[in-house]
């Protein structure tokens, strides 16, 4: 009877073993393929956000050049009205020592 008993159970231990291979190998297929869609998924969103980012650079380079050419155009503003300041200065200093002497 023991030996019954023993070799029962060896046989429900092997059929368990069985049972576990195939669910951790089916599991292994499953993580692998669920893996794979993850990169594919990624890949796919990395290179959206690569065109995003391009588009958002590209934007930015042109704001950049806009606001260029608008301190371009207030430096020579301020270097007109500086300018004119200055003579008028020197021309009014002139006329008042021309006017004292």
């Amino acid at each position: 009877m023991v030996v019954m008993t023993e070799s029962w159970n060896e046989q429900r231990l092997d059929d368990l073993s069985g049972r576990l291979d195939s669910g951790f190998t089916q599991l292994r297929a499953e993580t692998n393929d669920g893996f794979a869609q993850l990169r594919t998924e990624m890949k796919a969103g990395e290179a959206a956000l690569r065109g995003e980012m391009n588009e958002g650079f590209a934007h930015l380079r042109t704001e950049i050049a806009e606001l260029r050419g608008e301190t371009h155009g207030l430096q020579r503003t301020l270097l007109q009205v500086g300018g004119g300041l200055i003579g008028t200065v020197i021309a009014s200093t002139t006329a008042i020592v021309l006017a004292v002497t």
